[in-house]
């Protein structure tokens, strides 16, 4: 039943973890909108939310573990990632404080830009 169940489940867990996540925040927005004050988790607004959490989860269970092309696709993903070459710790903070520095740049040159384009408004009107 399940297609290839032993390859890529940690892509695959990931894949299901993202739709529950969207079918809970969904469920919850739709409950939370449409609740009456009074109103339980057995009303039938929360039976509704229920019913939305589940078909996320059974749908991202689907498109994970039982329908080919996408299980084909996270097997894919998985094994790509595995070849990538992540870059050391040291690499990564120098690379932050460098975009830092020239945002703070940026930052410092546009306002004095708009500034000086403020000023020059004021000056012609």
């Amino acid at each position: 039943m399940l297609y290839k169940q032993s390859d890529a489940r940690f892509a695959r867990s990931v894949g299901v973890g993202v739709t529950t996540a969207v079918g809970a925040y969904i469920a919850y927005s739709f409950y939370s909108f449409y609740k009456v004050d009074g109103s339980g988790p057995l009303s039938p607004v929360g039976i509704g939310a229920l019913l939305i959490l589940a078909v996320f989860m059974l749908g991202g269970f689907f498109a994970m573990f039982i329908h080919q092309k996408s299980s084909d696709f996270a097997i894919e993903v998985e094994i790509e990632t595995r070849k990538v070459t992540w870059p050391v710790w040291a690499t990564v903070k120098t690379s932050t404080v460098q975009c830092v520095v020239v945002m703070l740049i940026l930052l410092a040159f546009l306002f004095v830009v708009d500034i000086c384009l403020n000023w020059l408004r004021g000056v012609i009107i």
